[in-house]
């Protein structure tokens, strides 16, 4: 791999496909860059989706373990290469179109809807709550004291360990 810099951030370049390895404190300064761009600039014109490519997992080039594929922003369409521990691996354009879905306010995006998803999740938490305190005062027996999780692992187990015997 060839090593460079864009600006002021270090990259390393295949010469083969044009690949980009960015190590993880460079990617995050990349999408911090052009999102406080996007906020001073206004919003660009988002990038659409590329074409399917067969799927193949890569190895990080500082540990040689397999990366994790991810859409990145969890909405972005952009499927990059990451190693949690060293950095992520671009396919040719793939930086390009993560630095447009940034400047055309995708990362807010990605945040309102990870707002939502969590707002959901507690409402949904706190209604199995009170469905198991109106279930633990109703006079039921509860093996957890109104906790079901617990109640349905431990009916689970129960069951299991019956199965088992005969």
């Amino acid at each position: 791999m060839l090593r460079g810099k864009l600006r002021e951030v270090p990259l390393h370049e295949c010469g083969k496909c044009y690949g980009l390895w960015l190590d993880t404190a460079s990617f995050e300064h990349v999408c911090r860059n052009a999102e406080q761009k996007a906020a001073a600039l206004g919003s660009a014109q988002s990038v659409g989706p590329a074409a399917l490519a067969p799927v193949r997992y890569v190895r990080c080039p500082q540990c040689n373990e397999l990366m994790h594929r991810l859409n990145f922003a969890r909405c972005s369409g952009v499927i990059v290469d990451v190693c949690r521990a060293h950095g992520t691996w671009f396919d040719a354009n793939e930086l390009h179109r993560i630095v447009h879905f940034v400047r055309a306010g995708g990362l807010d995006r990605s945040r309102a809807k990870e707002k939502l998803e969590l707002t959901e999740e507690r409402r949904r938490l706190q209604a199995a709550r009170i469905g198991n305190e109106t279930l633990g005062s109703g006079g039921v027996p509860t093996a957890c004291d109104g906790d079901l999780l617990s109640m349905v692992v431990q009916a689970s187990g129960d069951l299991l360990v019956s199965w088992l015997k005969h």
